[in-house]
């Protein structure tokens, strides 16, 4: 009798497992379809900064993530570089950026062309301006005949993918957050993941355990060393 209850605990177990191993599966999936309707969230920050956030893809199993169909050429990126990564990919962020630049500056008169025809002389002045400050440096010259132009842009991010609270009793997030330091700066679009590393097949080292002897169905302690290799995993 204590061998058929023994049995049926271990039978119950499987299927428990089993259970659990494909509702996890489910619920990556779900996570992973909700993400990919995830519009950016932006606002200002008190110093004029922008800061853009959108959920992030929490995959447990790249598989189900590379499986994804989808028309979003983010997320088609993320999917190419978690393949050339191979398995040895912790996260990874997409996002760009557009830098508006505006204001006035003073002109400094250069030079003069003279143009004399039979009647009518015409003078075209030409003009330069600068400008340099933490964020931007140009330089504008402008003639008759053209405007020469080179505008140099510096920016800083900080950029960040982790779980966000949320209202009180409600789930965090994985959330991609974006911060433009330079206040000319605005997020356009983003993409993040995070990926739980494949674990490696063949695993030797040390075992202690406790369990049942299966021919005589006695419980019994086991320690000892030995190979291991792992066939599937169960979340």
């Amino acid at each position: 009798m204590n061998k058929i209850i023994i049995v049926l605990i271990l039978i119950v177990i499987t299927l428990l497992s089993l259970l659990s191993y494909e509702y996890n599966k489910a619920v990556t999936i779900e996570n992973l379809y909700s993400a990919t309707s995830d519009t950016l969230n932006t606002f200002k920050d008190r110093s004029g900064r922008q800061i853009a956030q959108i959920t992030a893809f929490k995959d447990n199993d790249k598989k189900q993530f590379l499986e994804l169909v989808v028309k979003d050429t983010q997320i088609i990126a993320l999917q190419k570089t978690v393949k050339e990564y191979k398995g040895k990919l912790h996260a990874a962020i997409n996002f760009g950026t557009q830098t508006n630049s505006s204001g006035s500056h003073g002109t400094i008169q250069i030079k003069t062309d003279t143009v004399r025809t039979d009647t009518v002389m015409y003078v075209y002045p030409n003009y330069e301006t600068s400008w340099e400050n933490r964020w931007e440096k140009g330089f504008i010259s402008a003639n008759r005949d053209s405007i020469n132009h080179s505008i140099q842009f510096k920016n800083e991010f900080e950029v960040t993918i982790g779980e966000t609270s949320n209202k009180l009793f409600k789930k965090k997030s994985l959330m991609v957050q974006v911060i433009n330091l330079n206040p000319n700066t605005y997020t356009t679009n983003a993409r993040g993941i995070t990926l739980h590393q494949d674990p490696k097949r063949f695993n030797l080292g040390l075992q202690f355990g406790y369990g049942v002897d299966l021919m005589t169905f006695k419980p019994v302690i086991y320690f000892g060393g030995g190979l291991s290799y792992r066939i599937v995993g169960l979340k």
